[in-house]
């Protein structure tokens, strides 16, 4: 009896395993059918969930500022105003800050008196004149003495006859001489004129203004306090239109997307914000490591109703 019933249950065992080795098989085979180039794939896809070749989303998109100005100065100097604040909207060209002036305000008046110093030279052309008309006269006395020694041997001794000469070149020699000085004092003219001109631009250059349109994020000096060539005074920045920063696959992708309609899609309150865009950069490079490339697209912002750091999807159309 012992022996029949050790029997039956030696059966019930081998069973047992070859059920449990047949599951194990049939798993082992559904998971080789899930994996498709060594990524983990679904076994199959709804219609639904098939992807739109349509257009392209992606996922991690960033939006930052396209201009971010640091108004700093090219010479330095104590800051005598600050005339702006940290919110305040500023068009381009508005001062937004002063430095000390009265140095370089005493320069350009130099500058100027200089200038018309050489200009009254440049118009004095009396030694010219002067030496013009010597000349007309000296040829004249000489050109007559020749004549009455041709007349006359012994009328003009040879002494007064080089005397003469003498001063015909001496005269003719003046104005050349009268000539340069004029040329030169014009050219002097030109260089004073040259100088004013920059002593006119450093003192405009006292004035700080702003190169863009934006808004006044950071002031960084306030008055009586100095200011070094290249260090900021203040940080602006133009919020009507920001730049969305994202990576995409390049495995994914087989058109160029430069010049694309975009939208870019942001989670808000719960629900999605939908602001148009277009694809202005695709990177030349691919990363060697992650085989992805950067792309950027430029929204328009001016309700403002954006914030650069803001993180969402880029919908790309691919049609």
């Amino acid at each position: 009896m012992k022996r029949i019933l050790l029997a039956a249950i030696s059966v019930g065992l081998f069973g047992a395993g070859l059920l449990s080795f047949g599951l194990t098989s049939i798993t082992a085979q559904e998971n080789d059918l899930a994996l498709v180039g060594g990524q983990p794939q679904p076994a199959s896809l709804k219609a639904d969930d098939q992807p739109s070749n349509d257009f392209l989303i992606l996922e991690g998109a960033q939006l930052s500022l396209i201009e971010n100005v640091r108004l700093s100065t090219r010479d330095p100097g104590v800051v005598e105003s600050v005339l702006v604040r940290e919110g305040q909207e500023v068009a381009a060209d508005e001062v937004v800050a002063t430095l000390d002036q009265e140095m370089f305000a005493a320069q350009r008046n130099a500058a100027q008196s200089e200038l018309e110093i050489a200009s009254q030279e440049t118009k004095n052309d009396v030694d010219l004149q002067y030496a013009i008309v010597s000349t007309a006269v000296n040829k004249k006395v000489l050109e007559r003495s020749r004549d009455a020694v041709s007349q006359y041997a012994k009328a003009i001794s040879s002494t007064e006859l080089e005397r003469l000469d003498l001063e015909l070149k001496r005269s003719t020699f003046s104005r050349e001489q009268a000539e340069r000085t004029l040329e030169v004092n014009r050219l002097t003219e030109g260089l004073k004129a040259e100088e004013l001109a920059i002593a006119e631009l450093r003192l405009k250059n006292r004035q700080l203004k702003s190169p863009v349109t934006g808004t006044v994020v950071e002031i960084f000096r306030q008055p009586g306090e100095w200011l070094n060539t290249g260090e900021p005074i203040a940080r602006i920045v133009n919020l009507q239109k920001l730049r969305v920063k994202c990576l995409i696959d390049a495995r994914t992708i087989n058109h160029d997307m430069l010049g694309s309609d975009a939208n870019f899609l942001l989670e808000s309150l719960g629900k999605e914000i939908s602001v148009p865009a277009k694809v202005v950069f695709v990177s030349p490079e691919i990363d060697p490591v992650e085989q992805d490339f950067a792309i950027w697209a430029e929204v328009d912002n001016s309700d403002k109703r954006l914030k650069a750091g803001m993180v969402g999807k880029l919908k790309i159309a691919t049609k």
